[in-house]
């Protein structure tokens, strides 16, 4: 998207040679195939400056699938090195992933660090309201969908597994799921 210098002046790191007029590019990190390489050809095209916000690195997270030592995973992390390392400026979300790109990358300009933090008004929900909630998205799409990914649903003996036990009725009535993830047999 095109930015006309009308805007509120962009910090240092982007400013820095910027003639009056020109465009600025920005694109987020990842995904970084292939779209840093895209971005950066077209904002060269339009003679735009390019910026890199990065959230992750995309090879990490191929990594955790892959392993590190993985060819694709070796590949990812050049190429995101080096098309990441054409950019104009960066912002970062932590102080570590600017001295990453700066010490281990040796990316020439400094990340400016952006930290990535909910606004103030969001609040964590509560857990009667988390059950509430996944009582209803259970009731919509159907107990197919699994109780392992709803841990704060009912699970009868049927559902129990050799690692999952149903909860013991404690005569309580908070609503706890009680022992639903320990198991007593084979201990």
């Amino acid at each position: 998207r095109d930015h006309p210098s009308t805007h509120p002046p962009p910090p240092d790191a982007v400013r820095a040679g910027r003639a009056e007029g020109e465009l600025t590019r920005a694109v987020q990190n990842p995904p970084s195939i292939p779209t840093l390489m895209v971005v950066w050809a077209a904002a060269r095209l339009r003679g735009a400056r390019l910026i890199v916000d990065w959230h992750n690195f995309g090879y990490s997270i191929m990594a955790i699938a892959l392993g590190t030592a993985h060819p694709l995973v070796r590949i990812a992390a050049w190429y995101e090195r080096f098309w990441g390392s054409k950019a104009d400026a960066h912002f970062t979300v932590t102080s570590a992933m600017a001295q990453f790109l700066k010490n281990e990358w040796g990316f020439e300009r400094d990340a400016v660090v952006l930290y990535d933090r909910p606004p103030s008004f969001f609040k964590r929900t509560p857990p009667a309201q988390q059950h509430e909630l996944f009582k209803e998205l259970m009731g919509a799409l159907g107990p197919e969908c699994g109780s392992p990914l709803l841990p704060f649903m009912e699970v009868t003996e049927a559902d129990a597994t050799p690692w999952t036990a149903a909860p013991k009725d404690t005569g309580s009535s908070s609503g706890d799921a009680g022992d639903a993830g320990d198991s007593s047999e084979g201990n």
